[in-house]
C-alpha cells in the first residue's frame, strides 16, 4: 500500500483505524492476561487447600524444613502431582516455601525413586495419591 498518493484526510482515517485496532488488541491481551492470572490463583489456592488437607489427615507439617524421609517423600509426591496438573515450578515452590530449583531437584529425585522402585517411596506414593483422590471428591473446586 502506497501512502504517497493519499490525502491528509485519508491518512488521518487510516491512522485512526490503526490506533483503534491496536487498542482492541491491547484490551484483548489484557483480558487474556487477567484470565491467566485468575487461573494461576485458582491453582495456587487449590494447592494450598490440598497441602492443608494432607497435613490434617496425616497430622504432620509437610511444609516444614524437615529432611526426614517420610516428610520428603510426601513433598515429592505432592510436587509431582501439582506439576503434572500444569502448575509452574515457581508456584509449587511458593506452596512449599521452597525455590523453583529445589522443586526441579525434587521432581528429578521423585522420578528416580519411582523408576528404581524404591519400596518406601512407592508406599508413600500410593498413600498420598489415595488422599489426593479423597480430597478431590470432597473439594468442589478440585482439578478435573
Amino acid at each position: 500500500m502506497s501512502l504517497k498518493n493519499k490525502t491528509t484526510v485519508e491518512l488521518y482515517n487510516l491512522s485512526k483505524a490503526v490506533r483503534l485496532e491496536l487498542n482492541k488488541r491491547s484490551i484483548e491481551y489484557k483480558e487474556l492476561m487477567l484470565e491467566n492470572s485468575k487461573h494461576k490463583q485458582d491453582l495456587f489456592s487449590y494447592a494450598k487447600r490440598l497441602v492443608s488437607f494432607i497435613e490434617s489427615e496425616l497430622k504432620i507439617r509437610i511444609v516444614s524444613k524437615s529432611r526426614k524421609r517420610e516428610f520428603v517423600n510426601i513433598r515429592f509426591v505432592l510436587m509431582e502431582y501439582l506439576h503434572t496438573n500444569k502448575m509452574s515450578l515457581k508456584q509449587i515452590g511458593y506452596v512449599f516455601y521452597r525455590d523453583h530449583s529445589t522443586v526441579i531437584t525434587a521432581l528429578d529425585r521423585a522420578h528416580w525413586l519411582l523408576k528404581n522402585k524404591d519400596i518406601t517411596y512407592s508406599i508413600c506414593y500410593e498413600k498420598i495419591n489415595a488422599l489426593i483422590t479423597e480430597f478431590n471428591k470432597k473439594d468442589s473446586n478440585s482439578l478435573k
